[in-house]
């Protein structure tokens, strides 16, 4: 019998909108100020994607500038996400699972941007965003291993890397957000 369910929540289109919508609105912020070229944004939002914390300096610098003036705060929640991710704190440990890897500095600010919002989880990892999730979904496989593990996720892909693991796995509509999925609601 198992003992706790356990939650690993995505954030990009599960609790939040995708990040890289914001990153895109920042990145037209700078070519009107005229301090980025279309050309160069299109090169560094590629190289981000590709490299993750081992893009470019110009892809980091972006990235630093980015969270430094607070884009990651400005992405919004989707509708319901907040309480609903606070109401499975209550009974149960969540757990974060990422595709928001860029640097230390960055992964903190958005960890503690994150705590301060909506809670204390169990833990916050973020990995490359074009890195697999499964890395992660086996190591908390392997600590827990008397508890049923629900992974939450927008992503086909990152589905298939839990389901391959043996674990549950349910869709999140990005349109109707997580509370839209009434049958995991505590």
């Amino acid at each position: 019998m198992k003992k706790n369910t356990r939650y690993i929540l995505d954030i990009n289109g599960v609790i939040q909108e995708y990040a890289a919508n914001q990153a895109k609105r920042f990145g037209f912020f700078l070519m009107f100020r005229l301090k980025l070229t279309p050309w160069g944004f299109a090169r560094i939002m590629s190289d981000i994607k590709r490299n993750g914390e081992n893009a470019s300096q110009t892809a980091q610098k972006f990235v630093e500038m980015y969270y430094e003036a607070d884009q990651h705060i400005k992405t919004p929640f989707l509708p319901g996400a907040v309480n609903t991710v606070k109401n499975l704190l209550k009974n149960h440990p969540v757990h974060i699972c990422s595709a928001n890897k860029y640097s230390c500095k960055s992964d903190k600010k958005y960890a503690d941007y994150l705590t301060k919002e909506i809670g204390n989880f169990e833990e916050i990892y973020f990995v490359k965003p074009s890195e697999s999730k499964s890395g992660y979904y086996e190591s908390v496989k392997e600590r827990f291993p008397d508890d049923e593990i629900i992974v939450i996720e927008d992503s086909g892909r990152h589905i298939n890397d839990a389901e391959s693991i043996g674990l549950k796995t349910l869709k999140c509509d990005r349109k109707i957000g997580i509370a839209g999925l009434k049958s995991f609601a505590p």
